[in-house]
This record gives C-alpha cells, sequence and structure tokens, in this order.
C-alpha cells in the first residue's frame, strides 16, 4: 500500500494524472509519507532498541514502553529483525524516496547491527568464561592428534 500511494503522488506532482497540481501539496505529501518511516523507525527502536531513544521526547511514551526484563529473550531474534529491516529498506530504495526517508531507516539498521554485534559478543564473553566449570582438562592421546581435552567435543 505504501509503494502505491508514493507511485500516485509522483504521478500526481509530475502532471501525469491530468489534474491541476497544487505544489504547495508537496511539503504535505512528504510529511505524510515520512510519517509511517518515522513511526515504524520509533516503534522498532522501542521495542528492541530503547537505549537509541531520547529519554525526554514525548514521542518515547507515545511508541510504548517496552518491560525491560522481555529484552534477554530478544537476542535469538535480533538477525531476524535486521534482516527484514534491510529488505524493507531496499524495498524503499527502489522506490526512490527522498533521503530524509531513507536516513532514517538507515540510521535504524545501523544501531540494529551495532546492537547485533555487542549482543554476539556479550554472549560469546559469557559463554568462554562459563567453560571452565565444563572442561575436566582430561586429556585424551591418539595417534591423529596427540593429546587432546573433551573441551574441542563440548563445544562444537
Amino acid at each position: 500500500m505504501f509503494p502505491d500511494l508514493w507511485k500516485l503522488g509522483q504521478a500526481y506532482f509530475s502532471g501525469e494524472l491530468h489534474v491541476k497540481v497544487e505544489p504547495e501539496k508537496q511539503t504535505h505529501f512528504k510529511r505524510m509519507v515520512l510519517a509511517p518511516i518515522e513511526l515504524l523507525s520509533g516503534l522498532l527502536r522501542a521495542a528492541i532498541l530503547p537505549h537509541t531513544l531520547d529519554r525526554m521526547s514525548p514521542l518515547r511514551t507515545s511508541y510504548g514502553m517496552w518491560p525491560p526484563q522481555g529484552l534477554e529473550g530478544v537476542g535469538p531474534w535480533l538477525p531476524h529483525c535486521l534482516r527484514y529491516i534491510r529488505s524493507t529498506y531496499t524495498s524503499l530504495i527502489r522506490l526512490d524516496l527522498p533521503n530524509e526517508a531513507l536516513t532514517i531507516i538507515a540510521s535504524l539498521i545501523f544501531d540494529l547491527r551495532l546492537h547485533c554485534m555487542s549482543t554476539l559478543f556479550q554472549q560469546a564473553a559469557e559463554h568462554i568464561k562459563c567453560l571452565h566449570k565444563k572442561e575436566t582438562w582430561h586429556i585424551e592421546f591418539d595417534t591423529k592428534h596427540s593429546g587432546i581435552t573433551q573441551l574441542v567435543t563440548i563445544t562444537h
């Protein structure tokens, strides 16, 4: 529906619809196009990146306050979210939207990538910290590897 709205607006302002074009409505149309993109970005940030929203902004409360204790379960879903947001961004690029609209989504993608990587590294660090509890340091000898512990089989 959004792509059709954008194409209709472009056809109207370029004079393809054979109606009288009112150029002063172009700013209103641009605002109408930017509003859902800003809303999408704000809602996604409120749900999975609340630390990226300005705490004092009146828009922050309109996006909703998600409970912080539910964010631990979001980690495995972050790559999926990133994939779908990037797909949305690709679709918006094809529409030849104004840079302002694309910048909103590009900023969201950057912040989500950064959050994904920091979450991934944090999980890896926690996993590495717990390895000493799993390792028995029992060395097995064989002809292929000489001496090896169970750590390799535990982690793979």
